[in-house]
């Protein structure tokens, strides 16, 4: 795992484009799509936080699937996978749309 600091200065490097789209993913029970994962995971350390989407559907489906099976505690009864969609503006640069407010919700 890369510590905040090194992964800042890498991520200094790269350069921001415009980008608008559809995004997507899975939360689990009643979390919000707009909830940030700050325990940490394969892209981010502990300290920096990050939400978790992708362009399709069924990959967030599958990265949710690896992610349970990889669980040492047995899976509660009555775990729901809710689908989200969000929709990024045409002026947010790609390093930028965790943060950007212009990502919202679609029904």
């Amino acid at each position: 795992m890369v510590d905040s600091a090194s992964l800042e200065s890498l991520l200094s490097f790269l350069k921001g484009s415009p980008w608008s789209g559809r995004i997507y993913r899975v939360m689990l029970n009643d979390y919000p799509p707009d909830r940030e994962n700050t325990q940490g995971a394969r892209w981010n350390p502990p300290d920096i936080a990050a939400i978790y989407t992708c362009l399709e559907p069924a990959v967030c489906n599958s990265e949710v699937e690896y992610g349970l099976s990889r669980r040492s505690l047995p899976i509660k009864a009555g775990l729901r996978k809710r689908p989200a969609r969000l929709r990024c503006g045409s002026q947010t640069p790609l390093d930028e749309i965790s943060s950007c407010g212009t990502c919202r919700l679609n029904p």
